[in-house]
This record gives C-alpha cells, structure tokens and sequence, in this order.
C-alpha cells in the first residue's frame, strides 16, 4: 500500500528520464527515439560468448574466437551493443555515479537472465585487489596480465561446486570476466556464466 502511494509522489518530485537524452519518460529506460537507436544483442549468437551472428544457424554454432581460444566461462550473454548510442548512458553509470540508471539497466539485465538461463546461481563478491597502472594500460598484453592478478575470492566455500552469475557493465576484450572466471573456478566453481550489459561488437568501439 506504502509502495503504491510513494511511486506516484518520487515520480512527481523526481520525474523519470530517458536514459540516453534525459527527456520524460513514463519509466525508468530510453525514450522512443533512443530506444531505436539501441542495438539489443537478444538476436542469434555464439552459443558460448554471445557473439551475435548475422544470421540464424541451425545448433548450438561457436563464433571463431571460441573455437580457436575456449574461454574459462561457461557461457555469457549480453544486453546491448556498446556503440555510440549506448555509450553515453553507460559512461554516466560507470563514471559520473548516474545511479538514477541503475533501475532501467536492472531491468534488462533481469530479462536477460531469465530468458537465457534456468540455473540457480550464487551470489559471490569478487573483488579487485591491484590497478593497473597508466603504463600497463598502454599495453594490452600488460593491461592483461595485471587484470589476472587483481580478482580473488574471499570465501571459497561459498562458491565451491556452484553455479555462479558473474556480472559486469562493459565487455570489451573479455580479459576482466576471464579473470574472474578463473579465480572462480580455482575457488571450486563448477561453472561460471557471465551477464553483461553491453559488449564491444566492433573494433572502433573499443574505447571506455
């Protein structure tokens, strides 16, 4: 009852935006001509990573790099391409602390989740221990080998023989999830699925 009185006065004191423009909206999310310009990755993909296809296959296909390269994660699935309509959203979470975002993103990822898996997971808090420094950043290969070194898991036991839903906002070389998934699995995981919100798609929007 509370609930339902409250909704109508926090939207009338602080009136929902569009995520990508900040126009009214009547919900949390994009606006009608936002939410056209945003590529959803719910289409055919890579039955590992995600990576859409441009076309249905029959089975469950691998893209190359999968197969050329298996990664530690089970499986990961990703809301949204990260481009440039969705960047600009994405970059007011991530950096200027934009949690006004948080409900809208939630959603999807919620969406996401229950039409991709059936799994019980584990909640398990994965946390950085080292950052790279602006040298190592240069350097993919550097930036690398610092990100396998800065994830552990501070209570093993509660992920040892667990399915476990790895979260994450930004996939661009898949370097950070696979460092997690690796900790995780060394802490006993039995397998490890990664949702993320949007993914690099192609080359040029690699930049974060």
């Amino acid at each position: 009852m509370l609930g339902n009185v409250a909704k109508p006065v926090l939207d009338l004191l602080f009136p929902p935006l569009c995520i990508g423009c900040r126009a009214s909206v009547g919900e949390a999310g994009f606006c009608a001509d936002c939410w056209s310009g945003i590529t959803f990755l719910d289409g055919p993909g890579c039955a590992c990573c995600g990576m859409p296809f441009p076309v249905a296959l029959d089975g469950n296909n691998l893209c190359a790099a999968c197969l050329a390269n298996p990664p530690a994660f089970d499986s990961a699935r990703t809301v949204m391409a990260y481009d440039d309509k969705s960047r600009g959203a994405i970059q007011g979470l991530k950096h200027a602390d934009r949690l006004d975002l948080a409900p809208g993103f939630a959603r999807w990822l919620g969406r996401t989740l229950a039409r991709e898996w059936r799994l019980v997971f584990d909640p398990v808090l994965v946390r950085s221990r080292a950052t790279p420094s602006q040298g190592a950043m240069a350097s993919a290969k550097a930036r690398r080998r610092n990100v396998q070194r800065a994830f552990q898991v501070p209570e093993a036991a509660r992920v040892k023989g667990k399915s476990v839903l790895l979260l994450d906002d930004v996939m661009t070389t898949g370097a950070t999830v696979e460092a997690c998934t690796r900790a995780l699995k060394r802490a006993g995981a039995a397998r490890v699925h990664v949702l993320v919100l949007a993914r690099v798609v192609n080359a040029p929007d690699v930049l974060i």
